[in-house]
């Protein structure tokens, strides 16, 4: 056996824990927590106004999670627990992907509405990869995670008992965002709708189908944390389960229903497959992970094209990657051809994709080339 003796200090009296304990206060979980937060329980409707469309409160903080990542990059300190280089190679090809539509679209003429919208997306994109790297490379622990699932699945709680209000009730709580110092309405929003006489609630959100996909999606977090997170009390962990389970049927949608058992089904076929593929020898065991990642992605990949089809929004970058993505899979298991070579066909087929996806948008949406919401 070997033994490697620790010479150093004591360090819980070095000034580098101390520097680590401070680190708390700005945390990167500490930005994630209140990320979820401003997501959830803030309407996207209510901007600050000098910023413009994009200036919600939760894009703000988003950008300003990139702004401590680069930091933690550059700097050298201990912010940073590690580099998780696949999160960065894709967020990278995410990136360059959006710039290179952005700049074929800007070949020709662009009305301002469309231009002001694809200034948004950029922002946007740069909001979410600051969310995605600090979370990957900021996060310490388990327990860390732990603190942001439970702050997130928490704000989707009280997100689905206001929706729970809106329709027993008709009350509103969303209305006392308008209180908020700083914050202006850009657009109106409508928290109760109607549908054959029942009340449509969206609780924080702009619509009650996104209201219900939204807790429907965050219900197997909230299982997860209700049987694993034994730090916590058993009512707590199980409350928001409750709250959530009591948001779904009230939205009245058939999609967040459809949503959570789909889902729930979906998930537990796709990670049964995955699971065993890693115990099978290959080509099956390979055939068998690449089914169950299939399965996990399936019932988002079927909305995407039916809104890409319809006009009703572009989803051609994750369309034509769930054409690439599999070239690549098959040509680098199953073939002996070299992994650039599989890189480069994937592009290939990405950008045939692309190119065909957004053709099709074009010629369904009357000559936008794409849409970001309805």
């Amino acid at each position: 056996m070997l033994v490697v003796s620790d010479d150093r200090p004591d360090l819980r009296s070095t000034p580098d824990v101390e520097a680590s304990d401070a680190r708390t206060r700005g945390a990167p979980v500490t930005i994630l927590r209140i990320y979820a937060v401003l997501l959830v329980l803030i309407p996207p409707t209510h901007i600050i106004e000098p910023l413009g469309a994009v200036g919600t409160p939760a894009t703000v903080v988003a950008l300003a999670a990139l702004m401590l990542w680069a930091v933690g990059v550059l700097a050298p300190g201990t912010y940073l627990c590690r580099t998780v280089v696949p999160v960065r190679v894709v967020m990278g090809v995410l990136i360059v992907a959006t710039f290179v539509s952005y700049a074929i679209a800007h070949v020709h003429y662009v009305p301002a509405v469309e231009l002001l919208a694809s200034d948004r997306a950029l922002i946007q994109l740069f909001a979410w990869s600051g969310v995605a790297l600090l979370a990957a490379e900021g996060l310490r622990d388990r327990e860390e995670l732990y603190r942001v699932l439970r702050v997130f699945v928490a704000a989707v709680a009280a997100m689905a008992l206001i929706g729970v209000f809106q329709f027993r009730f008709g009350i509103d709580f969303a209305e006392n965002v308008n209180r908020i110092p700083g914050l202006h309405q850009n657009a109106d929003l409508v928290s109760i709708q109607d549908r054959a006489g029942f009340r449509r609630p969206a609780g924080t959100a702009t619509h009650p189908i996104e209201f219900g996909c939204v807790i429907a999606m965050t219900l197997p977090l909230a299982l997860h944390l209700a049987r694993f997170d034994l730090a916590r009390s058993a009512f707590r962990r199980w409350f928001t389960v409750a709250a959530i389970l009591m948001g779904i049927p009230v939205a009245v949608s058939r999609s967040a229903v459809l949503a959570a058992l789909v889902a729930a089904i979906v998930i537990f076929i796709g990670l049964v497959i995955l699971i065993a593929g890693f115990f099978v020898t290959p080509p099956q065991g390979l055939v068998m992970i690449a089914v169950g990642l299939g399965l996990g992605s399936l019932a988002g990949l079927e909305l995407s094209i039916r809104e890409h089809f319809a006009a009703y929004r572009s989803h051609t970058l994750l369309l034509s990657a769930a054409v690439g993505v599999p070239v690549f899979g098959v040509l680098w298991a199953a073939t002996r051809i070299s992994p650039a070579i599989c890189a480069a066909a994937g592009l290939l087929a990405f950008g045939g994709a692309a190119w065909l996806f957004a053709s099709a948008f074009r010629r369904r949406s009357g000559g936008a080339l794409y849409r970001l919401r309805s």
